[in-house]
């Protein structure tokens, strides 16, 4: 069982393409890790207490991602347009956390969403005329 931050050598397993650690009690913040899974499908880091930026790179590095789950941690910021980027996404789940700012109107590029959850946060949604 995983416990307190992240470590680093994670980012040696390359070939990874699903990454649960849910409920594990991890702490900290969410490196840059996952820019190098190129193939990652699958990422589920809900139920923890990570803190800090949800990563840029989310949305960059990793087009393959169709899950992301990171509910119920203590994340701040906004949440990267970057994510909008991601064509197989099925599911988006940042709820119980701490995000502000506007919904990347991005997100309206996912055609695959399934299930968004972006519920108990301080966002606002920017109307373009």
């Amino acid at each position: 069982m995983l416990k307190g931050t992240i470590p680093a050598e994670i980012r040696l397993l390359t070939d990874m393409e699903v990454f649960l650690a849910r409920d594990m009690q991890l702490e900290g913040p969410i490196e840059n890790i996952f820019s190098e899974w190129p193939i990652i499908k699958d990422i589920r880091l809900d139920h923890n207490r990570l803190t800090g930026r949800i990563p840029v790179t989310f949305g960059e590095a990793n087009p393959m991602l169709e899950v992301i789950d990171l509910a119920d941690n203590d994340l701040t910021g906004e949440i990267p347009s970057s994510l909008g980027s991601l064509p197989g996404l099925v599911t988006l789940r940042l709820d119980e956390n701490n995000l502000k700012g506007p919904i990347p109107a991005t997100l309206g590029n996912l055609t695959r969403i399934g299930k968004l959850r972006l519920t108990n946060h301080f966002l606002y949604r920017i109307y373009l005329f």
